[in-house]
């Protein structure tokens, strides 16, 4: 069994893995009484399904540069060393930043909060149950606010998912579990290495 087992089973945790936002704010409502909604989905993996992470096992993500240790292992988004390799070939072959391979290869809006300029590498030390998928499209959106302060739009940057092209398909891992319990995740992970990937940026607005 594996260490998160309770966790994975829990329903949300494959919402999650899907990108469904389960939020009040973010459900449509169906009726006018909001008895029926319908999650938007948005991000997360296509058909997630069940991947158990052996002990011993290298994972990687990518965040923005920090100290903090609940930070660097206790996130549930991962990948493994193939899905590394395929960041770093196509920010190789088209001579981007890693991070901005990390943005259109796993499908991250620019709004989504960070740089990506960090690689965190660790190790399981434990079972791990995860779901896995390929990369689903995504979009953000940020409030255009007047000078009074009154929104008056919204706006936001958008990652279509490529999986139709190979270069651009990367599998990705969602470990319920990890980000809850943040730095008391060395239970369950080694953290191996962590890298600064310098100051390239990872988006280029058109």
């Amino acid at each position: 069994m594996a260490a998160n087992e309770k966790l994975f089973a829990d329903p949300d945790s494959r919402k999650a893995a899907l990108g469904l936002q389960t939020g009040t704010k973010d459900l449509i409502w169906l009726n006018p009484a909001g008895s029926e909604t319908y999650a938007i989905q948005n991000g997360g993996v296509l058909d997630p399904k069940r991947s158990d992470i052996e002990p011993g096992t290298p994972i990687y993500s990518f965040t923005t540069v920090t100290s903090e240790l609940k930070w660097m292992i206790g996130r549930d988004w991962w990948v493994d060393r193939i899905s590394l390799d395929q960041i770093i070939r196509f920010s190789q072959v088209n001579n981007v930043s890693m991070g901005r391979a990390v943005r259109l290869l796993c499908c991250v809006p620019l709004e989504w909060g960070n740089e990506l300029n960090f690689l965190i590498a660790a190790r399981t030390k434990v079972t791990l149950a995860a779901w896995r998928g390929l990369g689903n499209s995504a979009a953000a959106s940020a409030d255009l606010v007047s000078p009074t302060g009154r929104v008056i739009d919204r706006a936001g940057s958008e990652t279509p998912a490529r999986n139709d092209i190979a270069a651009w398909r990367c599998w990705q891992l969602c470990i319920p579990g990890l980000k809850a319990i943040g730095a008391d995740a060395t239970a369950w992970l080694t953290l191996e290495g962590q890298y600064q990937l310098g100051s390239a940026a990872t988006w280029i607005c058109s």
